[in-house]
């Protein structure tokens, strides 16, 4: 079985910057899809709080790195900075079964 990069995030922003960073994974997101090696990316939004959670699956570590490199991620990330209420919380995860 091959070992995938599965990342599970949570991104909690400030509630001043809510929308810029909604915006900001609508239009991310669908360019790490076109991405090499990206296997699943989907977005969601917390009910019970203002959190987005990013689920991700990437063929290997290689593929991973190449969307860590790309412009647009280095770009929302920089922003994130200022605009998160705290750092994104980063689970990786490892399939079971």
């Amino acid at each position: 079985m091959t070992d995938h990069i599965i990342v599970f995030a949570r991104i909690t922003p400030k509630p001043q910057f809510y929308e810029k960073v909604e915006d900001t994974l609508l239009k991310v997101i669908p360019m790490a899809l076109d991405g090499p090696g990206c296997l699943a990316l989907n977005l969601y939004k917390g009910k019970e709080d203002d959190s987005f959670y990013v689920y991700e699956v990437w063929e290997n570590e290689k593929a991973h790195a190449y969307h860590a490199a790309q412009e647009y991620t280095k770009e929302a990330l920089k922003n994130f900075k200022m605009w998160l209420s705290k750092p994104i919380e980063v689970i990786d995860l490892s399939k079971m079964i």
